[in-house]
C-alpha cells in the first residue's frame, strides 16, 4: 500500500460503522463494538509511514485530555508492516494512547484503506461521523473529537 500523500477529509452520510475484530497489546481479540455508547477514533497507521509517525505525538496528546470521553484505537496495521517494530516503536517514543492490531488485514479491507494515515471518527451511536485521509493535524484531530462528543 502507498502511503497517502494528500490530506483529505470527507464527511459522511452517518453509515454504521463496520464491526471489525482486532487484537489488543495483551493479543486478546476485541470487537470494536465492544467500545459502543462512547465516541471512537480509530487511527489506522504503519510503522513505515512518515506521515503516521508525523501525528503520533498529536493523538497520544489528545488521548491524555479526552481519554475519559473518547476511545482511541490505534490501530497498526499489521499484515503491512511488523508487530515487535510497532511495539517498539510505540515504546521508544513513550506513547500512551492504547495500540491494537489488524493483523490479516481485514479491518483495513472493511474500511476500504488503501494508503496511511487514515482517520475514522464514530460518534456513540456507532455511526461514521468522519473519514480523514492522510495525516492530521492536533487542532483538526481536537476539532473533529470535539464534533463527535
Amino acid at each position: 500500500m502507498a502511503t497517502q500523500q494528500t490530506t483529505k477529509s470527507q464527511q459522511t452520510a452517518y453509515k454504521t460503522a463496520k464491526d471489525i475484530s482486532v487484537y489488543d497489546e495483551e493479543n486478546n481479540l476485541i470487537q470494536l463494538s465492544s467500545l459502543k455508547g462512547k465516541p471512537i477514533v480509530i487511527n489506522f497507521w504503519t510503522t513505515w509511514c512518515g506521515y503516521c509517525k508525523v501525528e503520533m505525538p498529536y493523538f497520544d496528546s489528545v488521548y491524555q485530555t479526552e481519554k475519559e470521553e473518547i476511545a482511541f484505537v490505534m490501530l497498526n496495521v499489521t499484515v503491512d508492516d511488523d508487530e515487535e517494530e510497532a511495539k517498539k516503536y510505540i515504546a521508544s517514543q513513550q506513547l500512551t494512547f492504547p495500540v491494537y492490531y489488524d493483523k490479516e488485514g481485514v479491518a483495513a479491507y472493511q474500511y476500504q484503506i488503501t494508503g496511511y494515515p487514515v482517520t475514522v471518527f464514530i460518534n456513540k451511536d456507532f455511526q461514521i461521523y468522519r473519514i480523514h485521509q492522510g495525516a492530521i493535524t492536533q487542532e483538526t484531530l481536537q476539532k473533529y473529537i470535539n464534533e463527535i462528543k
